[in-house]
């Protein structure tokens, strides 16, 4: 039940009672089958349509949040997709014996020459802003690391072989990170593809996926391994708390989401404590994506799990109002150099009529922005 708390009134800071939301441990994940026994193995959301990849060149594509699913053949048969990623006007998929597929729907899908040839297994893409950048390794047993860019999806460019194995890749800024075999980490400008500074990671694990959070580069992979870096120079290993492997990340805006094989699902806000949910699913995990207001993981077949963060708590404070008004286009910024200042939610409520989504828990150092407007804020 909510507390009531009731302090004296002050002239100068008059008390309001408001309604204070905060996030509770629950969490939903819920699961069903795309319509295919087939194994998925990435997913991707390009702001309207979930599209994932998986064995034998299969493409599932849902145009309603996961309700409903079409399915497509992308590739020749005997051909898994492994990867894909939207540049803003096409789907770019990347697999086995060194496929490369593009769409622009999801339904019709092209196959583009691969300069790195049929010997390449291709295992992670990314679109930098203005152009891809496909990873993936020579051979059964890696022996070099492939990668490749493309300013259209289309035609492709091989760049110099990386020393190890790659597996995954993203980009942040002006830094491109990508990761594999034996914890090999590499940097990159994003606009001088073709020259990669090798980065000291402390393990010897094979990394799957690297993400950023908004404030640092969360990679992912073999034996529960999570590093983290603010710069993409710098790691730091972080504890887990699990042994499964690791096969993606992905930001929500709240919090990261890193899933892995035997139902492994693991949550954070800040990249460093990690928190694992209880399925009662033993299904190998091997992508997942953040689909705006819930996420989305693919495993083997063809099931789809989704998890909607759970409902709010409600508590009742007595409080000091504050109110802020800004007509900026970027919205005031809530605690930053201001110790009294705190923001008690993560997910949306209204403030004066206003419905604010808050991106992260107080206290959390990093600036919090809001939009335009009026806003009660809590003082202690």
């Amino acid at each position: 039940m909510p507390r009531r708390i009731f302090r004296h009134f002050n002239a100068l800071f008059p008390v309001v009672l408001v309604l204070l939301f905060e996030k509770t441990s629950a969490q939903t994940w819920t699961s069903k089958n795309c319509g295919t026994a087939t194994w998925l193995q990435a997913i991707t959301w390009n702001g309207t349509n979930l599209c994932a990849v998986g064995m034998n060149g299969l493409v599932g594509l849902s145009q309603d949040k996961g309700r409903t699913w079409s399915l497509y053949r992308a590739a020749f048969l005997g051909s898994n997709l492994n990867a894909v990623t939207w540049t803003g006007s096409r789907y770019i998929a990347v697999g086995d014996s060194g496929r490369i597929v593009s769409s622009p729907d999801g339904v019709t899908w092209t196959l583009h020459a691969n300069p790195a040839g049929i010997d390449s297994r291709l295992t992670g893409v990314c679109w930098t802003g203005d152009r891809a950048v496909a990873v993936g390794y020579q051979g059964v047993i890696p022996t070099s690391g492939v990668l490749m860019t493309s300013l259209d999806g289309i035609t492709w460019t091989k760049q110099a072989d990386s020393p190890k194995g790659l597996k995954g890749i993203a980009r942040a800024g002006n830094l491109v990170i990508a990761v594999g075999f034996e914890g090999y980490l590499a940097s990159a400008a994003p606009t001088n593809l073709s020259v990669w500074t090798a980065r000291n990671s402390g393990i010897t694990t094979e990394l799957e996926a690297v993400a950023w959070t908004g404030s640092r580069f969360v990679a992912v992979g073999n034996l529960g391994a999570i590093l983290t870096s603010a710069d993409g120079i710098s790691w730091a290993k972080q504890v887990s708390g699990v042994t499964e492997l690791l096969k993606s990340v992905t930001w929500t805006g709240s919090e990261a989401i890193a899933v892995g094989f035997y139902g492994t699902v693991l949550r954070s806000r800040d990249g460093v404590s990690w928190r694992r949910d209880l399925l009662s699913t033993a299904i190998w995990f091997f992508g997942v994506t953040w689909a705006g207001d819930q996420a989305f993981s693919v495993g083997e077949n063809g099931m789809v799990f989704t998890y909607v963060p759970g409902p709010a708590s409600i508590s009742s404070r007595s409080i000091r109002q504050h109110d802020y008004r800004t007509d900026s286009p970027s919205g005031i910024v809530l605690n930053q150099n201001r110790r009294s200042l705190d923001l008690h939610a993560n997910g949306a409520y209204s403030v004066l009529g206003k419905r604010v989504s808050f991106l992260s828990y107080s206290p959390d150092p990093a600036p919090n922005r809001c939009p335009p407007g009026k806003y009660i804020v809590r003082q202690e």
